[in-house]
């Protein structure tokens, strides 16, 4: 019972010890971002419509291209 509480112990106590490393290494990176978004954020904005657009128009040629496919072997059928 000692040998595995120890064992325990000697596996947990580095584990824990970098679980925390993480979680003051995310809160610093948070607290240090946060005002960075904040200017920014019209700009990311901006950027995420353009995204969106963009991958509508890609979206909507994509089915048109489908779409012609389908009708030109339909014609090719008949």
């Amino acid at each position: 019972m000692l040998c595995a509480s120890l064992a325990g112990v000697a596996i947990g106590g580095p584990l824990f010890g970098m679980m925390g490393f993480s979680f003051l290494a995310t809160v610093t990176l948070l607290l240090i971002s946060s005002p960075v978004l904040l200017i920014f954020s019209p700009l990311l904005v901006s950027a995420v419509f353009v995204l969106v657009g963009a991958l509508t128009g890609f979206t909507a040629a994509i089915a048109m291209g489908i779409a012609g496919v389908f009708t030109l072997a339909w014609i090719c059928r008949e």
